[in-house]
């Protein structure tokens, strides 16, 4: 399977989803809001996911990193943790949004993206564990 696709539904879900939420009237309820918050916050496991992995194509076994890819491991073991509770905390938040009513009541947008953004922290998660340092 081609790597860049996850990684395409992956950014596609947040980028829809943080936009949508906050592409909303001043009179509509706070829940877009945190909405989006969020899924920014998630978007920096995508940064540095893309920075290390794809740019800096390092790995994230510190033998197979090299040389020129051991700052960029380093730099992936530091942020790891930080990444992975971090997702936990942020999709619990988002699961918790996504039992909330739309406001107005009959605005499926909301609704919609709520779930593009608890996809995204999904798979926030997904790479993380996916992509554990090793040594």
């Amino acid at each position: 399977m081609n790597p860049y696709i996850p990684l395409s539904i992956w950014a596609i879900c947040l980028a829809t989803g943080v936009v949508g939420s906050f592409w909303h009237k001043k009179n509509e309820v706070k829940v877009n809001r945190i909405s989006g918050l969020i899924g920014l916050l998630s978007c920096f496991t995508l940064i540095t996911f893309i920075r290390v992995f794809i740019i800096g194509r390092s790995s994230n076994v510190a033998q197979f990193a090299g040389e020129e890819g051991m700052d960029l491991w380093r730099f992936w073991f530091e942020v790891w943790p930080l990444n992975l509770f971090g997702n936990f905390i942020l999709g619990i938040v988002a699961l918790t949004l996504l039992f909330l009513r739309p406001h107005p009541h009959n605005d499926t947008r909301s609704f919609i993206y709520r779930i593009l953004v608890f996809v995204g922290i999904g798979l926030s998660i997904f790479h993380s564990i996916r992509f554990m340092p090793d040594a």
